[in-house]
């Protein structure tokens, strides 16, 4: 992987400081240390992200643009339900990337969309190395994930 330039960390960095779900708690050198490992990526219109059962881990944060999680209805089949659309600042792949279970959804740009790619190797090497870094990450995510889960229950309810 190519090495960052001190621009390209600084951009990160304010990507991530942007995202409070990701950057709460954390110092300005733990965010320049997350920067350090992130890569940018865009995806055009319609183009997959993420994909439904696959093994990938990483935890991606979208800097710019949404995205549509979306699940097949049955498995194999074509048909799919959009679940979420996913803003500007916030998380994806936070469910794979804590428990290493496969993709349960497709995440697919709406537009053309800027996203931080957090590879789980690294990620998960820098969080064992800097254990603040790390349960301050991990707290984090794990107020997503009951956020996350508390809508949908609410959703549920809903349609029921």
């Amino acid at each position: 992987m190519e090495k960052l330039s001190d621009v390209d960390i600084s951009k990160i960095a304010e990507i991530i400081k942007a995202c409070d779900t990701l950057s709460k708690g954390l110092t300005d050198d733990e965010i320049k240390e997350l920067a350090g490992i992130s890569q940018i990526e865009i995806y055009n219109e319609e183009e997959l992200v993420l994909v439904e059962d696959s093994t990938n881990r990483d935890l991606l944060v979208i800097g710019d643009g949404s995205v549509s999680v979306e699940m097949n209805l049955l498995p194999g089949d074509d048909k799919t339900v959009n679940i979420k659309i996913i803003h500007k600042n916030s998380i994806v792949g936070e469910f794979a990337f804590i428990d290493g279970s496969r993709r349960s959804a497709n995440v697919k740009a709406v537009m053309r969309t800027e996203a931080l790619r957090f590879p789980f190797e690294a990620l998960d090497s820098l969080c064992k190395t800097n254990n603040q870094l790390g349960y301050s990450l991990m707290k984090n995510l794990a107020v997503l994930m009951s956020e996350r889960l508390r809508n949908a229950n609410f959703q549920l309810r809903l349609h029921v």
